[in-house]
């Protein structure tokens, strides 16, 4: 995606249009990509439904930024989606690990899993949540210079997303690491690149070994992961192997079979059997 196509994006995202011809180019755009991809909403909102209907079925569900969307499927403007394993993918928008430590989920969010939890198992849903690019890209390393980065916010993080997974009834959620930071996105509006590449992946990884110790160390009702593909996505100084990417940031094809690849390594369905919750791989 080139930092042309997103500028739209950036100027919903900010609420922010210069004119008039601004804000009606900007809502051709939006209907223009909604129709484009009216089908990948439609395929997503059937592999929903029909996997709230095979009760005795493991589902993945994703939710979170748009790398909950980036490393299982090309990129797509519709919310609600699939990937090519039948994962389910509901795309919450760009918001921050730190936006999600303080306010927890979107409220659409939280309605729907109180919603849902009433018509089907969902403890046979694995929940999966995505967050953290953004905080590395934008925000944390003039932090880290003047000497306020604190990443304490990471175990209220991770609290807030287990508190939504019980709340929802599932049995397992799993935390997948910010992809690598990347020397090849561009700079867009609201999304200001914060730092050189070398400092950027520095506070990535200790975000990145933060969310995995606070993970490791959360008990409760539900079972918490880590799914890390990092070093399936770097290179040797730690940053976004440039050919696994689509534009910079969110994986092509090879870089999604590697994900998908470290999902299958979790053994979801033999936790859930663990658990006593029975599914079947029919």
């Amino acid at each position: 995606m080139t930092a042309q196509s997103q500028e739209p994006i950036a100027a919903e995202l900010s609420g922010v249009h210069t004119s008039r011809l601004d804000r009606w180019r900007h809502i051709l755009f939006r209907v223009a990509l909604t129709i484009r991809d009216l089908p990948d909403l439609l395929r997503g909102l059937t592999a929903l439904l029909v996997g709230f209907a095979r009760r005795d079925r493991m589902l993945e569900l994703w939710l979170g930024d748009s790398n909950s969307l980036g490393q299982n499927r090309s990129m797509t403007s519709a919310k609600l989606t699939v990937g090519a394993e039948g994962q389910v993918i509901w795309h919450l928008g760009p918001r921050l690990m730190y936006t999600v430590a303080r306010t927890g989920l979107p409220p659409r969010a939280v309605r729907a899993a109180r919603l849902t939890r009433r018509w089907v198992r969902p403890e046979r849903i694995v929940l999966f949540h995505s967050a953290g690019e953004i905080d590395c890209r934008c925000h944390l390393v003039p932090r880290l210079h003047d000497g306020t980065l604190d990443l304490g916010y990471v175990r209220e993080y991770v609290d807030q997303v287990c508190t939504f997974a019980e709340e929802f009834g599932a049995a397992i959620v799993a935390f997948l690491v910010q992809s690598p930071q990347s020397g090849a996105i561009p700079d867009v509006g609201i999304f200001p690149i914060q730092g050189d590449l070398a400092d950027r992946v520095r506070v990535s990884e200790m975000l990145r070994a933060r969310l995995t110790e606070e993970v490791a160390a959360r008990r409760g009702k539900v079972t918490a992961l880590v799914v890390d593909p990092t070093d399936l996505l770097s290179l040797p100084d730690g940053s976004m192997d440039p050919s696994l990417a689509s534009d910079g940031v969110h994986t092509n094809a090879e870089g999604i079979r590697r994900v998908r690849s470290r999902v299958r390594e979790l053994g979801l369905a033999d936790r859930l059997r663990e658990l006593g919750v029975r599914t079947s791989t029919r």
